[in-house]
């Protein structure tokens, strides 16, 4: 698999791999681009950071988050984050960001207690 260039030609494994151009959240589970600068990391330990410069730097944003683990991360057409925790954590499932990852609603109507959401696509739909 090429890598994927973004972020001023700096690829995805740049940005996962070399500090100071990473979240401080722990290991980088999923990463997810918004256009015009904008990237959002998922991690292992901080929960969710949202980088505007083309991930030259990194803030948190957690408010409404039960746990600090998340697995995946997916991005609809009308600018809607969604991110799949870790139940380690707390019971977590999907969340969402109407607000450009200022605050989190969890989304769990259906879902079973207990799993991890590694994957999540995002649909025009959502």
């Amino acid at each position: 698999m090429a890598p994927v260039n973004c972020c001023r030609g700096r690829t995805l494994a740049y940005l996962v791999d070399h500090r100071p151009h990473r979240p401080a959240g722990g290991n980088v589970t999923a990463l997810a681009i918004h256009g015009a600068g904008r990237i959002f990391a998922a991690t292992f330990a901080g929960g969710a950071f949202r980088s505007t410069d083309n991930g030259d730097s990194w803030a948190q944003h957690n408010t409404g988050v039960p746990s600090a683990t998340f697995l995946s991360l997916a991005i609809n057409a009308g600018g809607y984050i969604f991110a799949g925790g870790d139940p380690l954590g707390g019971r977590v499932g999907v969340i969402c960001s109407t607000d450009n990852g200022g605050t989190w609603q969890p989304v769990n109507n259906g879902l079973t207690t207990g799993n991890g959401i590694n994957a999540l696509i995002a649909t025009v739909n959502g």
